[in-house]
Order: structure tokens, then C-alpha cells, then sequence
């Protein structure tokens, strides 16, 4: 008869607890270090990236524009009499 390597089964259930990030907050400071499993870690990234991405696809999508209606384009001659005319002066004299 072999040996079984690791855990029992079912052994590690009551090693986890749930509670709420804002509970959490209460034990933690900002700064502190909480260890976290990379795999987690990387799965809960990659959902936050995709619901930022989701909604900044929705504002930008152009069936979320408003329409507005297209712009009337006239045209004007500008008469030398409408030019703004100028003159320097030298502030060091």
C-alpha cells in the first residue's frame, strides 16, 4: 500500500473565509502587504480590464452618439478693411 502525498481531501474548507473588501479594510492599512494567489490575481486584473474596456467601448460606440445635425458652412471674404493691423514696441527703451 502507497502512501497518499498532501492534504486530505476537503481538509482545506475551513482554512477560507469569506468577507467583504470593506471589511478587510477595517485590519488593513493602504500600505500594507497582503499575499494573494498569481493566478487569482491575474484573473481578477484581466475582469477589470475587460469591464473598463466593455464600458469605454459603450461611450465611444457611435450608436451611443448623440446625432447632431450637420453644419451649415458659409462663406466669407474677409476685406483688407477687416484685417487686425498692429504695431510693436520695444518695452527695453
Amino acid at each position: 500500500m502507497t502512501a497518499k502525498r498532501g492534504r486530505p481531501k476537503g481538509s482545506t474548507g475551513s482554512s477560507f473565509l469569506e468577507i467583504t473588501y470593506e471589511e478587510l479594510g477595517e485590519y488593513l492599512a493602504p500600505t500594507d502587504l497582503v499575499k494573494v494567489n498569481k493566478l487569482w490575481f491575474k484573473k481578477a486584473l484581466d475582469a477589470k480590464v475587460k469591464k473598463l474596456q466593455s464600458k469605454s467601448h459603450q461611450l465611444t460606440s457611435p450608436k451611443n452618439q448623440p446625432k447632431t445635425p450637420p453644419t451649415k458652412v458659409y462663406k466669407t471674404s474677409v476685406t483688407p478693411e477687416e484685417k487686425i493691423t498692429f504695431n510693436l514696441i520695444d518695452l527695453n527703451d
